[in-house]
C-alpha cells in the first residue's frame, strides 16, 4: 500500500559532503621571477685567424609549493525528511557543518585561491598565551644542474694569385690558417619550499529540527596542539566555554620523551655519596634526567640501570640495577638514555572546566590559573590563612601615620615579596574588615602577571612600626577572587601509589624481593588515583523562583585544583567522587571505593589477561572465584586427574575433565579435603560461598564447611530441597558471619565427588563471574549474582551462534544464529 502524503514513516535519506583537491588546491608560488645571470657571452675575433666564442650563462628559480590534507575530510552531514521526490535544497532535519581555519592567498598565475590558515592562539603549562602555528611542517630541498659543451674546428684557406699580362705568368700562392672554438656552459639552480599543512578544525555547526549549535575551537595546547578552550551558544545565544586541562602541566613526567630520549652524555662519580654527576658535576642533572630514565653504558650494553633519585641539592642522582642493586657505572662512562622516564601521556586530559566568563586576564593567567593551585607553603614555615578581597581589583589595609616613602605607606619590597607593615598587631584572618584605606592591585605590578595576597597567620616578623606581617604576591588568585563557574572537574594521577601483591598476582619471585621499582613497574607508571568535583552553592538571583534568570544562575565560586595535594582539595569544596586502591601490575585496576567507603572489585585470571569476576560492596581481599579451567597440569593420564594451580584467591587442587559444570573442568575432591582461600574478611560481616555440585549418582549430602582460623565450624551448607537439580548439577550455598579475618573451607562427604564455579563474597555485595576457554580466551559462560550460567557456544570461526541459559527448569536456548559463508 503506497501513501505519498506520509512522510515520516521511513528513514530519511542521508547526504555526506566532503572537502575535494578543488576546494584546497595546491598552491604554487614562485620566490621570485627567473633571474638570468650572464656570463662573459662575447664573441673573441681574431684577424685573418678565425674567432673564438664563450656562452656562460646561469639562472636561478625558487618555489614555495603548498600542499593540505583536506581531500576526502568531511564537510557536511545533513539527514532530509524522507519522500518519494527527495529535495535536497529544502531545509534538513539535522545537519553537521565542519569549517576550517582559512585564508585566501594568489598562486604563481594571480589568481585568488582559499588555504588553510594553521595560524592559532596557544597555551603552555607557565599561562604564557601567544601565537602560534601548529600542524605545519616544511620541507626544503635545492637542485643544481650544469651542462657544458666545447667545440674546435681548425684548417687553411689557400689562394692561388697570377699576374698578368706578362710573358710569363708567375703564380703567387698565399696561405692562411683558420681557428673556430666555442664554448658553453648552462648552469641552473632551482630552491623548493614544500609546505605541508594539516586543516585546524575551526568550528562545528549542528542544526537540530532549527536548533543551531555552534561550537567553535579558540586556544590550543602549545606543545601538543590539542584544542584547551572551546566555545559554544546556549539557549539563550550567549557563548559557554568549555576548558581542558593536560595531565602533562601538572605532572611532567607524563610529557614528551623527546625532552632527553637518546641523550648522550659522560657520568661522573660523586666523592662523597657515590652517586652519580653528569660530565663531572658541569650539568644540571635536574636540566636531563627524570626519574625512571633507562640508562645503557654505550661501551658495554649489558650495563643496564634505571634512575630512581635526583637530588637537585648536591647535582646528583640514584640509578639501580633490574635486581634492585646500584649500578655498576664508572667515572667517565658514556651513558644513552635509552628509554625516557617521560611516558607520551600529553593527549590526557586531568580536569576541565564549563563557565560563562572566557576574560581571565584580570584573575590569573590563562587555564593554567584556572586549574592548577600551586601550593606555596613550600616556600616558608609558615601556616597560611586564605583571604578574600573586597573585591577582584581592590584590597583593603590598614594603614596610620605613615608618611610617603615607600617604607612608611604601608609596605615595601623585597624581591618579590610585598612586605605590610601594621602600626599595632592585627589578625590576618579580619583584614577584609579593615576598610580605612585601600588600594589598587594593579599598582603592585612589579611582576609580571596578576597576583593575589597570601597573609601568614603566624607571629610578627619584626616589631618595626608596632607588627609586620609577610603578604606575598602568588600567580593564581582565586583563592583571593573566585571566578564564577558552571561546571568544575578533576582527575588525580600517581605514579607511586600502589603496592602490589606480586604472589596473588602470579610473580612470586617478586614477592619480598629487593628489586627496581621502575623496572617492574610498580613507580614511573602514570594510573588515575582519584576524580573530584567542586561542589559549592550555586547562584540564584531569586529566592523560591522570584526573579530567576536562568541565563545567569546556576554558576557557583571556583577554587583552583591542588595537583601537589590532592586530599588538600577538600578544604575547597572540592570532593573526591571516586579512588582506585588497588591496581595490577599488569595495569588492570582491582579495586576502587567511593567517599562512602563502598569498595568495588575485580578478578583476573588466565593469566592476569581476562577478568573473571566483578563485584559491588567487596574488597579485593574479600572476594574469590576459581571455574577451574585455567593453569592444569596432567599429572595422572590414567584416571584423567590433573593438578590445578591457585586461582583467584582459592586454593590448588586436582580436577578432571570427566564432567563440569562450565567449561571442560570441575574440581575433583576424593574423600574430604580442607583448603585455605586466600581471602581477608572483615569481623563481624557476613559472606556467602556458593559453588555447584554434581548429584547424577547419588553422591549422598555433597558439604560445604566453614570453619574460622580456630578450626571453629561458623556453617554448613549442603545439597537440598532449596536448589533444583539441573543437568545432574545442584547448587549448594552457606552463608557465615566471619569471626575470625581468615577462615578454611571443608569441602566433601567421604566420597569422590565434583565441584564447580566456587566463589566468596561478602552476603551484600552483588557478584558476576565469568568462565573462558583457556586456548582462545573465548567467553563460554556468565554467572550472574545468584551463581546461575548463561552458556555461549561458538561455531570453528569463533562466531557466537548459541547462547544458552540456566534456569530452575533447566538449560533453555534464549538465541540461536546460523551463519553461511559463500565459498
Amino acid at each position: 500500500m503506497t501513501n505519498n502524503n506520509v512522510t515520516r514513516a521511513q528513514t530519511g535519506i542521508a547526504v555526506n559532503e566532503f572537502y575535494t583537491a578543488k576546494d584546497f588546491p595546491v598552491v604554487v608560488k614562485k620566490a621570485h621571477e627567473t633571474v638570468e645571470h650572464k656570463g662573459f657571452n662575447l664573441p673573441l675575433v681574431i684577424p685573418f685567424v678565425g674567432s673564438h666564442s664563450f656562452q656562460n650563462n646561469g639562472y636561478s628559480n625558487g618555489y614555495s609549493i603548498l600542499v593540505n590534507d583536506m581531500a576526502g575530510k568531511p564537510k557536511s552531514t545533513a539527514t532530509y525528511p524522507y519522500s518519494i521526490t527527495p529535495d535536497y535544497m529544502g531545509v534538513p532535519v539535522s545537519s553537521t557543518e565542519y569549517t576550517y581555519q582559512t585564508t585566501t592567498t594568489t598562486d604563481k598565475d594571480g589568481n585568488t585561491v582559499k588555504i588553510l590558515d594553521n595560524t592559532v592562539q596557544v597555551l603552555d603549562a607557565h599561562g604564557v598565551e601567544r601565537t602560534a602555528k601548529i600542524g605545519e611542517t616544511y620541507d626544503f630541498y635545492i637542485d643544481q644542474s650544469q651542462h657544458s659543451s666545447y667545440s674546435m674546428s681548425g684548417g687553411a684557406q689557400v689562394n692561388l694569385n697570377v699576374t698578368l699580362p706578362t710573358p710569363i705568368p708567375i703564380p703567387i700562392p698565399t696561405v692562411f690558417p683558420e681557428f673556430n672554438s666555442s664554448q658553453s656552459m648552462y648552469r641552473h639552480v632551482v630552491t623548493n619550499k614544500v609546505i605541508y599543512r594539516n586543516g585546524v578544525l575551526k568550528s562545528v555547526k549542528n542544526n537540530t529540527d532549527g536548533a543551531i549549535v555552534i561550537a567553535t575551537n579558540e586556544l590550543y595546547d602549545a606543545e601538543t596542539g590539542q584544542v584547551l578552550l572551546t566555545s559554544s551558544n546556549n539557549e539563550h545565544q550567549a557563548p559557554v566555554y568549555s576548558y581542558t586541562y593536560p595531565a602533562h602541566w601538572a605532572y611532567t613526567t607524563m610529557g614528551g620523551a623527546y625532552e632527553n630520549y637518546r641523550a648522550t652524555f659522560k657520568v661522573g662519580v660523586d666523592a662523597s655519596s657515590g652517586d652519580y654527576t653528569l660530565d663531572a658535576g658541569n650539568l644540571a642533572v635536574a636540566n636531563y634526567l627524570k626519574l625512571g630514565d633507562q640508562l645503557v653504558n654505550t661501551a658495554n650494553l649489558n650495563e643496564v640501570a634505571w634512575v630512581t633519585a635526583i637530588d637537585v641539592t648536591n647535582n646528583t642522582f640514584k640509578a639501580l640495577q633490574k635486581n634492585g642493586t646500584s649500578a655498576v657505572f664508572s667515572a667517565n662512562d658514556i651513558l644513552t638514555v635509552f628509554q625516557s622516564g617521560n611516558k607520551n601521556m600529553q593527549s590526557i586530559s586531568n580536569g576541565s572546566i564549563v563557565s560563562l566568563n572566557k576574560d581571565f586576564n584580570n584573575v590569573g593567567q590563562g587555564i593554567t590559573a584556572m586549574i592548577q593551585f600551586i601550593n606555596d607553603a613550600g616556600d616558608h614555615p609558615y601556616d597560611v590563612a586564605w583571604n578574600y578581597l573586597d573585591s577582584c581589583n581592590s584590597f583593603t589595609w590598614f594603614k596610620d601615620g605613615y608618611g610617603t616613602n615607600p617604607n612608611q605607606i604601608g609596605y615595601h619590597l623585597d624581591n618579590s615579596t610585598v612586605i605590610f607593615e601594621f602600626v599595632t598587631p592585627i589578625n590576618p584572618n579580619t583584614l577584609n574588615s579593615l576598610t580605612d584605606y585601600s588600594f589598587d592591585i594593579s599598582t603592585l605590578n612589579f611582576i609580571q602577571g596578576n597576583y593575589y595576597i597570601m597573609v601568614q597567620n603566624d607571629e610578627p616578623l619584626s616589631s618595626d612600626f608596632g607588627s609586620t606581617y609577610l603578604l606575598k604576591l602568588i600567580e593564581h588568585p582565586f583563592e583571593a577572587c573566585p571566578i564564577k563557574v558552571l561546571q568544575a572537574s578533576a582527575t588525580e594521577f600517581c605514579d607511586t601509589c600502589w603496592t602490589y601483591d606480586y604472589d596473588d598476582l602470579g610473580a612470586p619471585n617478586l614477592a619480598g624481593a629487593n628489586y627496581n621499582d621502575y623496572a617492574y613497574g610498580k613507580k614511573g607508571i602514570w594510573r588515575p588515583l582519584r576524580s573530584w568535583v567542586h561542589q559549592e552553592d550555586r547562584d540564584q538571583s531569586g529566592n523560591l523562583g522570584n526573579n530567576t534568570r536562568i541565563d545567569q544562575d546556576g554558576q557557583f565560586d571556583f577554587f583552583p585544583f591542588n595537583w601537589q595535594d590532592g586530599l588538600d582539595n577538600s578544604n575547597h569544596n572540592w570532593t573526591w567522587a571516586s579512588e582506585i586502591t588497588k591496581y595490577n601490575p599488569y595495569g588492570f585496576q582491582l579495586e576502587n571505593k567511593d567517599p562512602l567507603d563502598i569498595y568495588s572489585s575485580e578478578l583476573y585470571g588466565y593469566n592476569n589477561t581476562v577478568v573473571t569476576a566483578v563485584t559491588a560492596n567487596a574488597k579485593y581481599e574479600e572476594i574469590a572465584f576459581d571455574g577451574f579451567e585455567n593453569g592444569n597440569i596432567l599429572t595422572n593420564p590414567t584416571n584423567n586427574i590433573y593438578s590445578h594451580s591457585k586461582q583467584g584467591h582459592l586454593f590448588n587442587c586436582d580436577v578432571t575433565p570427566y564432567d563440569a559444570h562450565t567449561g571442560d573442568y570441575a574440581m575433583l575432591v576424593q574423600g574430604n579435603v580442607t583448603y585455605n582461600p586466600d581471602v581477608y574478611l572483615k569481623i563481624g560481616k557476613k559472606y556467602i560461598v556458593s559453588a555447584w555440585t554434581q548429584t547424577d549418582e547419588n553422591q549422598g549430602p555433597l558439604p560445604i564447611e566453614v570453619l574460622d582460623a580456630n578450626n571453629i565450624s561458623l556453617a554448613t551448607g549442603q545439597v537440598n530441597g532449596d536448589f533444583k537439580q539441573v543437568d545432574n548439577w545442584t547448587k549448594v550455598e552457606v552463608s557465615f558471619i566471619a569471626t575470625t579475618n581468615t577462615i578454611k573451607l571443608n569441602i566433601g562427604s567421604g566420597i569422590v565427588s565434583l565441584y564447580d564455579d566456587l566463589r566468596i563474597s561478602p552476603y551484600e555485595g552483588g557478584m558476576k563471574t565469568y568462565v573462558y576457554n583457556p586456548a582462545t580466551l573465548w567467553l563460554v559462560a556468565e554467572l550472574d549474582n545468584l551463581n546461575y550460567a548463561t552458556f555461549y557456544n561458538y561455531d570453528e570461526e569463533g562466531q557466537l551462534v548459541q547462547v544458552k541459559k540456566e534456569t530452575d527448569k533447566g538449560i533453555v536456548t534464549v538465541q540461536q544464529t546460523r551463519n553461511n559463508t559463500k565459498k
